[in-house]
């Protein structure tokens, strides 16, 4: 296919197809018959995938090495990206605060320029830096918790088995009700679990990827 086709595809300039070419991200074929660059569905690939890990901001040295990579490798080379984009954005959440701290202070104290110099170096100190961690570690959920609620709210749902099996149906519509609402409530707790867990699941690293 011609450039103006993948030009297309890519949402890529020719010009920046040209340079990722020259710079030996990609590998042209050339038609035999007029010589013109034939692109293949293959370029097209590589070219979707160097313009979403320059969006990530790879270098285009770094972005070389990746397209090397087997999948299973650049998927943990993007996870430590991740990590590095969450730190940043968490440095950044520390500079937003300690700005909203500083415009509040500002008009109303003759010494916000100390107190925000002692902040930052606050904030910058191990002390800080380890207070977060323990924070973030104390977010992180506990699969042993989750399963000890989730064993105590089964109880009636156990009860409501036991009773239907053996036949008694005394107190079976109010055995019923509390069953429902336990399995509602240990969906709701397995839901608050993975969604948490999901979030901070970057935190805990493997033996195999530290």
């Amino acid at each position: 296919m011609q450039v103006k086709d993948v030009e297309k595809l890519t949402d890529l300039s020719t010009k920046a197809i040209r340079l990722y070419e020259e710079k030996g991200l990609i590998e042209v074929a050339r038609n035999p018959v007029n010589d013109y660059r034939d692109y293949s569905e293959e370029n097209v690939r590589q070219l979707r995938l160097i313009k979403l890990l320059r969006y990530f901001e790879f270098s285009l040295a770094e972005i070389t090495d990746l397209l090397a990579l087997p999948e299973e490798d650049l998927q943990s080379a993007l996870r430590e990206k991740k990590r590095g984009i969450n730190q940043q954005a968490e440095e950044l959440t520390d500079k937003v605060d300690l700005l909203d701290q500083v415009v509040k202070e500002m008009g109303k104290k003759e010494d916000w320029l100390e107190e925000a110099q002692e902040s930052i170096a606050f904030v910058e100190s191990g002390e800080f830096q380890d207070f977060k961690q323990d924070l973030e570690d104390a977010l992180l959920p506990s699969i042993w918790m989750t399963l000890l609620q989730t064993l105590s709210l089964s109880g009636p749902i156990l009860w409501l088995f036991i009773r239907i099996q053996e036949g008694r149906q005394e107190n079976l519509f109010l055995l019923a009700v509390v069953s429902l609402l336990a399995t509602a409530w240990i969906t709701l707790l397995w839901r608050d679990y993975l969604v948490t867990w999901w979030k901070h699941r970057d935190k805990v690293v493997s033996p195999e990827e530290s």
